[in-house]
């Protein structure tokens, strides 16, 4: 099983891997024939009311498996090595079919047409695509992504203990992640209504999802990361800003 279990692994980081770059193809309108602003379109609010209850579905399937009292009952049922590759297929499938049913609105809120700020722009929504992997590298990106659990068990090596660490982006914001995903959806030379609605929804989804994270880290690290909610600010560098050395420390 050992074989197999890597090998799972290995196609639901593939399945992540694939969703992500389809996500940056989809929002830029570029490479793919199903974008932001093309696909079938409907009635204005029919559009929303799709889009919305798509949001609504990703949302509670991505946070509600995110939850100790689901991965204990899920744990209960199926290896315990699985449950992190099972989570990041299910997602990615989940934000795949978001992506592949959400209902295009064309009414232009705004557009730039100045060459140097469209390329700046669209340099600046590639720059939080680059944030947000480097970001899932800084920690541990084969973790994440359920690769380093399946490895830990076809060597037979016990996972190493959690630790607080805050390196480069994490240094300045306590989640780089999700400044990358806001800098690469709101990044845009054409605003669209369906675009807006997209990246208002994603916002919401990262704003909501951050608090129950930051509820979870201060429940795992305890005062060495309420002292880290202190000096950095949660996505805006210099937002709040009284910083000292960063904190790397093992957890309390």
């Amino acid at each position: 099983m050992r074989y197999f279990y890597l090998a799972y692994a290995g196609f639901c980081y593939l399945s992540f891997m694939a969703v992500f770059a389809y996500t940056i193809c989809f929002n830029g309108n570029f490479l793919v024939s199903k974008s932001v602003d093309s696909g079938v379109e409907s009635p204005l609010a029919i559009a929303i009311a799709i889009n919305v209850a798509l949001f609504v579905g990703f949302g509670l399937q991505h946070s509600v498996m995110a939850r100790p009292g689901f991965k204990k009952l899920v744990n209960a049922r199926i290896p315990e090595v699985m449950e992190r590759s099972n989570y990041v297929l299910i997602a990615s499938l989940a934000w795949g079919a978001l992506l592949h049913f959400f209902r295009p609105v064309n009414q232009v809120i705004w557009e730039v047409k100045v060459p140097w700020i469209v390329y700046s722009l669209y340099g600046l929504s590639f720059a939080g695509w680059v944030i947000v992997f480097i970001s899932t590298l800084l920690l541990d990106h084969f973790e994440f992504t359920g690769i380093r659990q399946a490895w830990n068990h076809f060597k037979g090596a016990e996972p190493d203990p959690a630790t607080f660490r805050t390196p480069l982006f994490y240094r300045w914001v306590r989640h780089p992640m999700v400044l990358g995903m806001l800098l690469g959806f709101w990044a845009a030379a054409r605003m669209t209504l369906g675009h807006l609605i997209f990246a208002a929804a994603v916002t919401t989804y990262c704003l909501v999802g951050t608090i129950l994270e930051e509820r979870e880290l201060v429940r795992v690290f305890g005062a060495t990361y309420r002292r880290y909610q202190k000096r950095v600010p949660m996505f805006f560098p210099f937002a709040s800003f009284s910083r000292g050395e960063p904190e790397s420390e093992e957890a309390e």
